[in-house]
């Protein structure tokens, strides 16, 4: 397990000269902080994230699905920081992105600034080039990440129950886990997804915790799930919210990084299709 604020530290931001640096917040400027994080998360409208993500009630499982690069595990991490930002504890269980590098690309989010433009983690400072007022604002940000209740579980290898069993042993109760991706959980080449899906759901409702996964679409390596058979999965009572991620089928640039979340079955609401934009190079969303 790993804590985000220990990940933050193995990116080798330069020093900034004191005048540059970002003055003091005051206590009293906290919330105004936290509706910055959120905007960073979900561009200026801040209710996207709960519109969607139902505020991911404890108990619950929540699935989000979508062919692969669609977006969706920038949309989870969206979910998932909005979330720690209101004070919930976040575990990431993470198959396939390194921890450093979901790290580096949180910190890219909340700074506003394109991931490629900051060091490797383990690198060096000196292959660092933001300016003075950028760089001040990505420690600054980098400090806020850091406060959040937020840990990383490198979970290759790890079965839903392996999950579990890990939950159960934490030093402290986690609120949210964050399984992506979900194929990752099925262990045998022939285990039906729905017995990893039923195991999920189990854990969230005997743990008292909310389960929120990405899927990719079936016709990605490794199996999937198709858009009915996801749909399908939100009437059997198993899954409290299933939704699916689509991007934009045209290619005219100006429709780069355009998205369709559609929630599918939703047993907190009625259903709803938010078009959506995603900035690619920090990951953020906004209404399109």
């Amino acid at each position: 397990m790993l804590h985000l604020a220990d990940l933050l530290t193995s990116i080798p931001l330069p020093e900034i000269v004191e005048d540059a640096a970002a003055p003091p917040v005051p206590a009293a400027a906290r919330s105004d902080q936290l509706r910055a994080d959120l905007a960073s998360c979900c561009g200026e409208d801040a209710s996207l994230v709960h519109d969607l993500g139902g505020d991911l009630p404890a108990g619950h499982m929540h699935v989000w699905g979508g062919p692969s690069g669609a977006g969706k595990t920038a949309f989870l991490r969206c979910l998932l920081q909005s979330a720690a930002a209101r004070g919930r504890r976040v575990v990431y269980a993470t198959y396939e992105l390194a921890p450093e590098r979901l790290a580096l690309r949180l910190l890219a989010r909340t700074a506003g600034v394109d991931v490629a433009a900051l060091p490797d983690p383990g690198g060096e400072p000196a292959s660092c080039t933001l300016d003075v007022e950028t760089l001040a604002r990505v420690h600054a940000a980098r400090d806020r990440l850091a406060a959040l209740p937020f840990d990383i579980l490198p979970a290759r290898g790890f079965s839903a129950r392996s999950l579990s069993d890990r939950l159960v042993r934490m030093p402290f109760r986690a609120e949210i886990l964050a399984v992506d991706y979900l194929q990752a959980v099925v262990r045998g080449a022939d285990e039906p997804m729905g017995d990893a899906l039923r195991e999920l759901s189990s854990m969230a409702d005997h743990l008292h915790v909310a389960v929120v996964c990405a899927v990719r679409a079936a016709d990605t390596a490794g199996g999937g799930l198709e858009h009915p058979e996801l749909d399908e999965l939100g009437s059997t009572g198993r899954v409290d919210r299933v939704g699916w991620i689509t991007p934009s089928p045209e290619q005219r640039p100006e429709t780069q990084g355009a998205l369709s979340a559609q929630v599918l079955r939703n047993r907190h609401g009625s259903s709803s299709t938010v078009p959506l934009h995603l900035d690619e190079a920090t990951g953020s969303f906004e209404r399109a």
